[in-house]
């Protein structure tokens, strides 16, 4: 016994009208799909530039950690450290005349090493927040006394040695380094 079913028999011509209102709604629907594919393209998109972004970020402060580790371990190394307890507790000076009298490069050139060990040490630091690669905060923390010490102690030279050489910008980076620590120790000081 065969099964018989009966469909019923397709004719494009009849119900013209029923046929376009399928049409538009099937249009309507495309289109809101391809506007729905597009938002969230761009959702994916802004959220993939804030990642991209974040990690670039920590990236950066990361790179800046291990460069102020160089740095403090540079401080830390035992040139360094020698330079600054003879630097700061034994050698005596006031003036240009007497640091080169007594601790020129040619009379001295174990007490200019020492000088020169710092003076670099800080100049290059300088450099580094200046542009923006060390954290200015970070610095304060661990060098903004040694910092205003090492200024002060030696202002009168290396104003002297600026006049001497006919070069302004002679210690300009210990210098900014110096006027950055002061005003800063300025805004916190009137803050409390």
């Amino acid at each position: 016994m065969a099964l018989s079913k009966s469909y019923p028999k397709f004719n494009p011509t009849s119900s013209r009208e029923s046929c376009m209102v399928d049409l538009a709604t099937l249009q309507a629907v495309s289109y809101m799909a391809a506007a729905i594919g597009v938002t969230l393209a761009a959702i994916c998109y802004i959220l993939t530039l804030w990642n991209t972004q974040k990690n670039m970020k920590m990236t950066l402060e990361t790179r800046q950690a291990q460069l102020f580790t160089q740095i403090y371990n540079r401080w830390n190394s035992r040139d360094v450290v020698r330079a600054y307890g003879l630097i700061r507790y034994k050698y005596q000076y006031e003036r240009m005349n007497d640091f080169l009298d007594q601790h020129g490069q040619l009379v001295d050139p174990e007490a200019y090493a020492d000088f020169q060990t710092l003076n670099n040490f800080f100049e290059g630091l300088g450099v580094l927040v200046k542009k923006g690669m060390v954290d200015i905060g970070w610095v304060e923390e661990l060098f903004a006394g040694r910092i205003v010490w090492f200024w002060k102690r030696f202002e009168s030279l290396f104003m002297e040695a600026r006049k001497r050489l006919n070069d302004p910008t002679q210690y300009s980076n210990i210098e900014y380094l110096y006027n950055e620590m002061t005003r800063r120790e300025r805004q916190r000081t009137s803050r409390t």
